[in-house]
């Protein structure tokens, strides 16, 4: 991986070295699957479920992505997304646009240095 490229993803957030490390070191492999997380539709499915204000489906969402963003590295997303899965799974919305709100942004953020 290109200096560069490991800087402007650590700039996003992205703990890169955790990234590589939970793919068994392989970085092209991290590389892969960072993209195929990043571009994932369930982030959209997680921004439109908000506008509907439908907790149970946030939470199905938001536990789907959890499982998911921390193995490449997403730790500030991961944080967000875990208190969005903890709100929800009792059935309340506190709090929870504005946290997918910050997810929205540094997703966007991200897919905007994903080459």
């Amino acid at each position: 991986m290109e200096v560069t490229y490991r800087k402007e993803l650590e700039e996003c957030g992205i703990d890169v070295e955790h990234g590589i490390k939970s793919h068994m070191g392989n970085e092209a492999m991290f590389v892969k699957f960072l993209k195929l997380v990043v571009m994932d539709d369930k982030f959209d499915d997680l921004y439109r479920s908000v506008r509907k204000n439908d907790a149970g489906v946030i939470f199905e969402i938001s536990h789907s992505l959890k499982g998911t963003v921390g193995t490449v590295g997403l730790c500030e997303i991961d944080t967000l997304i875990s208190g969005i899965c903890e709100i929800t799974r009792k059935g309340s919305m506190e709090g929870v646009v504005e946290k997918v709100n910050k997810v929205k942004e540094m997703h966007e953020e991200i897919k905007q240095h994903i080459a």
